[in-house]
């Protein structure tokens, strides 16, 4: 009874379809995935269709990026409903800021005089959420960098010729935005953020006071020590837990959907509560 609440496709920034997600899952013995790509519920009809022929059960979801004193911060939405108005309004508003930055950042690649075809990138990308990550492999792709580190470096890092920064929004918005849409916002990889715990613990605390309800303590990357601390103190603040690979295929090759690096393991009773 293996399951997986934090999948990437090619939506955003994995590499399998929604399609070969589900098929994964089949080869990998995990009887379900929740489909969180970042700032996106588009692929979650298609991985749901897909599940149902393969007898894999697909949980809408999707990861939405905040800020929080000056740092990124992730929140996993887990099951929301994909037709509740408001909330799809909300998704088309932060898809629209995302586009115009994109499109403004690819103006001065262009300026830069980078080989640059904005209908071609488009056709190359067509249904992913575009990201710096995406730009960085277009122009490996057309020899103008020898790497994705060269083209951070160069050109698309913070204070490079082709950086714009994006509109962030706060975990304040992201936790309502998935609230809006009856789903369950969840705090993603809790120690990425490298915080000492008294301020990790605020962090959970002032999410809490918008409406979050889970911490993703079964992590790739955590060990059964970080594990064991946000278990507790999941216990102690009376929030859920869930797990997650971070799968994105070919992106990170090292993780296994279901596995993580090889010693994951989410027992579907991390899901029930979200149906209940």
């Amino acid at each position: 009874m293996r399951i997986d609440l934090h999948v990437h496709s090619d939506y955003s920034d994995g590499s399998f379809s929604p399609e070969e997600l589900a098929q994964e899952a089949v080869r990998n013995q995990v009887t379900a995935f929740a489909l969180t790509d970042h700032d996106t519920i588009d692929g979650v009809r298609e991985a749901m269709e897909a599940g149902r022929r393969y007898g894999i059960q697909v949980i809408p979801g999707i990861e939405l990026s905040a800020v929080y004193g000056g740092q990124d911060i992730h929140i996993l939405g887990l099951n929301p409903d994909i037709d509740q108005p408001e909330f799809l309004w909300q998704l088309e508003h932060y898809r629209q800021e995302r586009d115009r930055r994109n499109q403004a950042m690819l103006d001065r690649m262009i300026a830069c005089g980078l080989p640059v075809e904005k209908e071609e990138f488009a056709a190359r990308y067509p249904k992913s959420v575009i990201t710096r990550a995406h730009f960085a492999e277009y122009l490996l792709e057309k020899g103008s960098v020898s790497s994705m580190k060269e083209a951070f470096d160069r050109y698309l890092g913070p204070g490079r010729p082709c950086y714009l920064a994006k509109k962030t929004i706060s975990c304040q918005e992201a936790v309502s935005c998935i609230r809006r849409g009856n789903g369950h916002p969840v705090l993603a990889h809790p120690w990425q953020y490298k915080l000492p715990v008294p301020q990790l613990k605020k962090l959970i605390l002032e999410l809490m006071g918008y409406g979050l309800e889970g911490l993703e303590a079964v992590y790739t990357t955590h060990t059964q020590d970080q594990e064991r601390k946000l278990r507790s103190i999941a216990a102690e603040f009376g929030l859920k837990v869930t797990g997650g690979s971070d799968f994105h295929g070919s992106k990170k090759p090292d993780i296994r959907l279901g596995y993580g690096r090889g010693s994951l393991y989410v027992h579907h009773e991390m899901m029930e509560w979200l149906f209940q």
